[in-house]
């Protein structure tokens, strides 16, 4: 079942692979658990496992530490 939410995130706001798990960081103070996809401004999707899939299907997986804007841009 996919679980989608229509919220507004921060500018500022990232996702983040801690623990194995996939966080919510906003604004870079609180950090919480993601529990739903969220849809990058490229036009990715960050699902709950870590995931990134493109428009065509491409997928690709975060690693530990790995953090990604909302833009799509990678943080290492």
């Amino acid at each position: 079942m996919t679980n989608y939410r229509c919220i507004p995130l921060a500018a500022h706001a990232c996702v983040v692979m801690k623990d194995g798990r996939m966080m919510l960081m906003k604004d870079g103070t609180g950090i919480a658990p993601m529990d739903f996809e969220i849809t990058l401004t490229d036009g990715r999707t960050v699902m709950l496992d870590g995931t990134v899939k493109s428009k065509g299907g491409k997928a690709e997986r975060m690693t530990e530490g790995q953090v990604m804007t909302l833009d799509g841009k990678l943080r290492c």
